[in-house]
């Protein structure tokens, strides 16, 4: 009898040794890392409308900031060192931290889907009357094409709607040049881990 206990005993050892070894195969371990990151990524939060009214707030300001650069034609420049162009244009050096086209693109670029700026601000590069291009490999402006203006941005009145995993829309008020207040309706997209603005459409209806 005793004889046939020890013998049970060593069964139950002996299974109980194999399910142990097959839970630390390389295939066990590597579906129990597998689990543990599905397990994470279920646990990623969505974005909220506080952290979308976040990102509006800090984004307008430099928004503008390029609005106006690129339609009114607002970077500083050294008027003294001024020349007219082929076609009559006068140009002067832009003085600023953006020293040629292609710098200023790139700083433009952290806030803009490229898709966007090709269908708005970069049209005021391409033709014969642009607004900014390299002369000497330096950055110059058009001054002929200088106007006065300055939205007043209401951040803490946004509305988000349209939240998804890829971006959100903003219905920003504004106080305009002539003091008429109004919105704008921004659609920011998810690009390369931010969101950047991909659709600004300004409504010109005073509110």
């Amino acid at each position: 009898m005793k004889k046939k206990i020890a013998l049970i005993a060593l069964a139950v050892t002996a299974v109980l040794f194999t399910a142990c070894a097959a839970e630390n195969t390389p295939s066990a371990v590597s579906q129990r890392e597998s689990s543990s990151a599905v397990s994470s990524e279920d646990k990623t939060t969505a974005l909220t409308e506080e952290a979308a009214k976040e990102t509006v707030k800090l984004n307008m300001p430099i928004a503008d900031k390029f609005y106006a650069i690129y339609n009114r034609c607002s970077l500083p420049v050294d008027n003294s060192a001024s020349v007219t162009d082929d076609n009559g244009f006068c140009y002067s050096p832009v003085e600023s931290v953006y020293d040629t086209l292609a710098s200023l693109k790139a700083d433009t670029e952290k806030y803009f889907t490229k898709e966007y700026l090709d269908s708005t601000f970069y049209k005021n590069l391409a033709d014969e009357t642009a607004f900014y291009k390299d002369i000497n490999g330096k950055l110059y402006k058009n001054t002929d094409a200088v106007s006065d203006g300055k939205n007043i941005w209401d951040t803490t009145a946004c509305v988000i709607s349209d939240i998804t995993d890829t971006g959100f829309t903003a219905t920003v008020p504004y106080l305009d040049l002539y003091e008429a207040h109004r919105s704008a309706k921004i659609e920011y997209l998810l690009d390369n881990g931010t969101y950047k603005i991909n659709s600004w459409t300004l409504n010109l209806d005073a509110v």
